[in-house]
């Protein structure tokens, strides 16, 4: 078998002025074949301080037997803090813990059309990752999706590496900006072409070369204002460019919030390597977290050369909007909309169970005690927003503080005071009666 060499590979592009990739691999049609256990180096290159947006896509099976699915991994490497998007497919539901040290984050779902997904923001490290669920399916599809906001070196620089040992086999997807890397993680290196017959042949056929198709990627979402307000209109810009060898006749472009499409705009055709921004206008009607996705020839009508880079999604945050009095200040915002939590007492003893219910979370609450250090007392699924718990206090009398936090971010907080229970003095009783017993005799001489 023929060795593999250090392979180097740069594209120029814009915003980002370059993306490199080098890693002992072989390159066939454009992908880069990794054998399990090498490293994968990539590096972007751009002006000294230059903010790129990246996103790190990863695809595996896991088999399922009996109804259940598992995929389990120790030190799996999260090189940036990114928000992550989990989805499994075809799944009843999925559950996804991840430990660093001795925190532990666990997020559950259950499955609209076969398919469960969670979200989360996660910093970077190495994770001892749990992947779970149940499925009728023999083989489940797993999608890991991170998108990320990396600042470039005063060098111009910034490097993301991956040590492929704790990967699974499986596809991964580099895009920075509008330009994308693929890379297959294998177990075995791929097989090398076979050599050309060493007789000397009449005749030499002229090789067919590869019809030339257009290639449509969306390379950028950016929304307007950056903080979207529920009630207000946000303007949200899409680029969608051609990195085809071939022009694109006329194709649609669709935007989705939370997997629902809320627009549609048609592009009457786009020139080889040309670019085209579109605008879609949206008045979010709710606050909270929602991911925004876009997708490219939405309706199939291109005949591309690669069907896999048509979509890219981010996540975004609506706010409450602020209401002017008859004064020209802001007032609180409203009540309902505060994530809050209620004990059903302030005072406890130690080790009582004690209930704690909350409203206007999202997803999965993670309620925390803390004292002197903080550790995770329950874990509660909303419904509706809404969420009960029964927890246990701890068994050191002091003053503690409840924490309530979601999947999203939100967070609330009470207090709670554990006190010591009362104890009698064996025989004090006894011994007030006969000390009054005494004074009673003596005031009867």
């Amino acid at each position: 078998m023929k060795p593999y060499f250090l392979i180097p590979l740069l594209f120029l592009f814009f915003p980002c002025s370059a993306i490199e990739v080098s890693t002992n691999a072989r390159l066939i049609d454009g992908i880069y074949y990794v054998v399990q256990g090498e490293r994968v180096d990539v590096v972007v290159y751009g002006e000294p301080l230059q903010e790129v947006s990246v996103s790190v896509y990863y695809c595996f099976s896991v088999n399922s037997t009996d109804g259940s699915y598992l995929y389990s991994q120790s030190k799996f490497p999260i090189p940036l803090s990114a928000d992550f998007q989990v989805r499994a497919y075809p799944v009843y539901n999925i559950t996804v813990e991840a430990k660093l040290w001795i925190f532990t984050k666990k997020l559950e779902a259950n499955a609209r059309d076969s398919v469960a997904e969670v979200r989360a923001s996660v910093p970077s490290g190495r994770y001892d990752v749990r992947i779970y669920g149940n499925s009728k399916a023999e083989v489940v599809k797993v999608e890991a999706n991170a998108f990320a906001r990396i600042k470039l070196g005063s060098d111009g620089r910034y490097s993301i590496s991956y040590d492929t040992s704790k990967l699974p086999i499986g596809e991964m997807r580099v895009i920075a900006d509008s330009k994308e890397l693929k890379v297959k993680v294998v177990s075995s290196p791929p097989a090398p072409s076979k050599p050309m017959p060493t007789s000397t042949p009449t005749f030499t056929p002229t090789p067919t070369p590869a019809p030339a198709k257009p290639d449509l990627l969306i390379a950028s979402i950016d929304c307007s204002p950056k903080q979207l307000i529920a009630g207000q209109q946000a303007s949200i810009k899409v680029a969608v460019r051609n990195i085809g060898n071939a022009d694109a006749t006329a194709f649609n472009v669709s935007l989705l919030v939370n997997e629902s499409k809320i627009a549609e705009q048609r592009v009457s055709g786009l020139k080889a390597g040309e670019s085209e921004i579109l605008t879609f206008s949206w008045t979010p009607a709710f606050s909270g977290n929602c991911t925004l996705k876009a997708i490219a020839d939405s309706n199939g009508e291109i005949d591309e050369s690669s069907e896999e880079n048509n979509e890219m999604s981010c996540f975004a945050t609506i706010k409450e909007p602020e209401m002017e009095t008859a004064f020209g200040t802001p007032e609180a915002p409203k009540e309902e909309r505060i994530p809050r939590i209620y004990l059903n007492r302030t005072s406890a003893y130690p080790l009582e169970e004690i209930e704690v219910s909350g409203k206007n979370f999202s997803g999965n609450v993670i309620l925390k005690i803390c004292g002197n250090e903080c550790h995770e007392a329950a874990n509660c699924s909303c419904f509706n927003g809404s969420f009960v718990c029964t927890l246990k206090t701890p068994k050191i009398a002091g003053n503690y503080s409840l924490i309530a936090e979601d999947s999203f971010g939100a967070r609330a907080e009470e207090r709670i005071r554990v006190v010591e229970r009362e104890r009698g003095i064996p025989g004090f009783e006894a011994l007030i009666a006969l000390i009054a017993l005494i004074l009673a005799s003596r005031r009867f001489r």
